[in-house]
């Protein structure tokens, strides 16, 4: 009977087995956490025919391969093996921690007899053999497995090729060829032949971490030389990092520190981290006191989670220090402690000394107003710096010593006396307006003054010689309103220069209000609200010609100056009371003035209301039913009340002879509620504030 092999639809890549293991589906060998998975390059897929022992049949990695024995269709056996050859190259110097054949049965002669292919070893070859000279045969590395033991045929049969390729790797072949066949016992059975496809190796491998980096000890980088610590329990750092990162995400790693003296190699102490991440800066810190003036060593290598370790770190080598130095001393004769010496902007020259016995300074650190710099020490244990004060009076420079190992001495203070050395100003104009020129009479601070620098604001500087005197006149005129500075500089024959003087100039340009209705300004008792006021502006600059004024936030307005600055208006507050005047002044070329402002008290004279049915803020009434409202006055002399119910039309009504007034009014059906009754008195042509009453009409009843 001739036995033929199935067609099986659509089965499984290497890729979909990847899937089912992602799934649950399959168990693979489980590893420390390595590289991502990657797939070996393929250079050979092949299989042999003993019918025809000298042709080769190379396959596509795709192509269906015969293993065992096959009739062809016309019933003719055959007997083949595949081979396939693989590069390893990718995975030189690298540790292999997983490998897994496998590949997919495309179609199976009889899925009731027991499922065997063996996977060998054989000689490495790159062409496609033949029967006649196939490679030979070095290690029979196992049967493949199904994933899914009743599958037939197998969308996914895997082996374990772990153990292989690491001898392989060891060996240092670049490459490894592997035979598939039916075993000896059953290849010549057309039953257990089968066909297969996809022939692949999914390879993990990892890399030894680097060899760490960025040694330091207690924050000082590692050097040829031996560092000094000032410090018996110093913190030793060291960066870790692997290559593996980030293709592996959850590559993980720890440090071995070890330091030992380094005339004592046996002494040697090793701690070792708990796992972090690559690229993680370690610090250990050495838990027990290191002996002093005795060279230490210390190294550090990385270990990963597949056990992979780097080589030691090269050797960091430092010594412990703890000693303070003693404290130094400043001295100067430019600048001596006693008396008031030099000027601003004349340097001074300082001398900075260890204190007696100290050897192992390396240097100073010092400064004045706490703006501090470092300076190396000398041969001689001294060095001189130059200083030149910004300012007069006293003032202190600190200094202390540092050692080799960063041992810092206490802080010796040095106070002196800067001279007062900026020239007088002599304003013989004082009060001069803006734009008035002032004349300005300079006189020096300093011998031999031969001339000054002057500017105004943050004008051009201006130079003149200084006569037989020191002493030198200028002109300026005051350009800002309100604060303007006159800076003035001098300089002696010998270039000495002199401190800053700051000259403040005050220059008042605001206008000024009076009014006869307010004689005492802001601290007047003012009119009545609704009776005209007059106001009078006043320049506070000269070449006043126009005024910008407002009053209570409404709408600027313009007034035109007269002949002698001024500006007279008139203003009638009905609403407010009070008046906030906002005042400026113009020049003819639209120079303004700083601003101005008054705050001017009117006196409220708004009547009262009262109303038996309708009383304030209560509810009240009905609709249809009167109320009666009567106006009583704030001020004699009322002649009548104007009111208006909430939005409504203003209504006058005349005051009785004893100033009061009565009206009446009856809510409709739909004005129940709120209400506001809004009145003002009359007194003349004088009206008042306004008087809000607010009231609500009751619902009727059973509504």
């Amino acid at each position: 009977m001739r036995v033929r092999f199935a067609p099986v639809p659509r089965l499984l890549t290497l890729f979909s087995a990847l899937a089912l293991a992602a799934a649950g589906l399959l168990a693979l060998p489980s590893q420390p956490a390595a590289a991502a998975s990657y797939f070996l390059p393929n250079s050979l897929t092949a299989y042999t025919d003993n019918s025809k022992p000298k042709k080769a049949y190379p396959l596509d990695y795709l192509g269906e391969a015969p293993i065992g024995a096959w009739l062809d269709s016309a019933g003719a056996k055959h007997v083949s093996r595949g081979y396939y050859t693989f590069d390893l190259a990718r995975a030189s110097g690298r540790q292999i921690t997983d490998a897994t054949l496998s590949l997919v049965e495309k179609s199976v002669a009889d899925c009731t007899r027991p499922r065997a292919i063996e996977v060998w070893r054989v000689a490495a070859t790159a062409n496609a053999p033949t029967w006649k000279n196939a490679p030979a045969q070095l290690t029979r590395v196992g049967e493949l497995a199904p994933a899914q033991p009743q599958e037939c045929p197998s969308r996914y049969l895997y082996a374990d090729l772990g153990p292989l390729l690491r001898s392989v790797q060891q060996e240092g072949a670049s490459a490894v060829t592997l035979m598939l066949r039916v075993p000896q016992s059953q290849e010549g059975t057309v039953a257990a032949g089968r066909r297969v496809a996809s022939v692949g190796i999914s390879l993990e491998d990892n890399g030894a971490p680097a060899v760490p980096g960025k040694l330091s000890v207690s924050g000082i980088a590692c050097t040829d030389g031996t560092p000094w610590i000032g410090t018996t329990t110093p913190e030793l750092r060291a960066e870790i990092n692997d290559a593996d990162y980030p293709g592996n995400p959850f590559e993980r790693l720890t440090a071995t520190f070890a330091y030992w003296p380094v005339d004592r190699p046996s002494e040697r102490v090793e701690w070792t981290s708990s796992e972090t991440s690559t690229g993680t800066l370690l610090r250990y810190t050495v838990p027990t006191a290191l002996a002093q003036n005795v060279p230490y060593a210390f190294a550090v290598r990385a270990t990963d989670r597949a056990g992979a370790t780097s080589a030691w770190s090269p050797e960091c080598k430092f010594a412990i220090d703890t000693t303070r130095p003693g404290i130094p001393s400043i001295t100067s004769a430019d600048y001596p402690t006693t008396g008031w010496n030099g000027g601003p902007g004349i340097p001074g020259s300082f001398t900075f000394r260890v204190a007696p016995g100290d050897t192992d300074v390396t240097q100073f650190r010092w400064g004045v107003f706490g703006v501090l710099e470092n300076v190396p020490v000398g041969p001689d244990g001294t060095v001189t710096v130059r200083y030149t004060p910004t300012s007069d009076g006293p003032l202190t420079m600190s200094l202390a010593s540092y050692d080799r190992a960063l041992n810092r001495s206490d802080t010796v203070n040095y106070t002196f006396r800067v001279k007062t050395t900026q020239p007088q100003i002599d304003d013989q104009n004082p009060d001069g307006a803006i734009f008035q020129p002032r004349t300005i009479v300079l006189s020096p601070a300093m011998d031999d003054v031969v001339e000054y620098t002057w500017w105004l604001n943050d004008g051009p500087h201006t130079t003149v010689p200084a006569g037989a005197d020191g002493k030198a006149t200028i002109v300026v005129s005051p350009n800002l309103a309100g604060t303007n500075h006159l800076y003035v500089t001098s300089r002696t024959s010998t270039d000495l220069p002199s401190g800053k003087a700051d000259y403040y100039m005050y220059v008042a340009t605001s206008p000024t209000l009076t009014s006869p209705d307010f004689p005492d300004g802001e601290n007047s008792e003012g009119p009545l609200v609704g009776k005209q006021v007059t106001l009078t502006f006043h320049p506070g600059m000269p070449g006043v010609t126009e005024y910008v004024w407002k009053i209570n936030r409404r709408d600027e307005q313009v007034v035109p100056a007269d002949a002698d600055g001024t500006a007279t208006v008139t203003w009638t507050e009905r609403d407010y009371t009070y008046l906030n005047i906002e005042l400026t002044s113009r020049t003819a070329d639209g120079f303004e003035s700083t601003p101005n402002s008054y705050f001017l008290t009117l006196t409220s004279h708004a009547p009262t209301v009262e109303s038996a049915e309708y009383p304030e803020w209560s509810t009240g009434g009905g609709p249809g039913i009167e109320g009666t409202f009567t106006f009583r006055p704030a001020q004699p002399g009322v002649t009548s009340y104007t009111w208006r119910l909430d939005d409504g039309p203003e209504q006058t009504v005349p005051a009785t002879t004893d100033g009061t007034a009565t009206t009446t009014w009856t809510p409709t059906t739909d004005q129940t509620g709120w209400h506001t009754l809004k009145v003002r008195e009359h007194i003349g042509d004088v009206t008042s504030d306004e008087k809000e009453y607010s009231l609500i009409v009751a619902e009727p009843e059973g509504s």
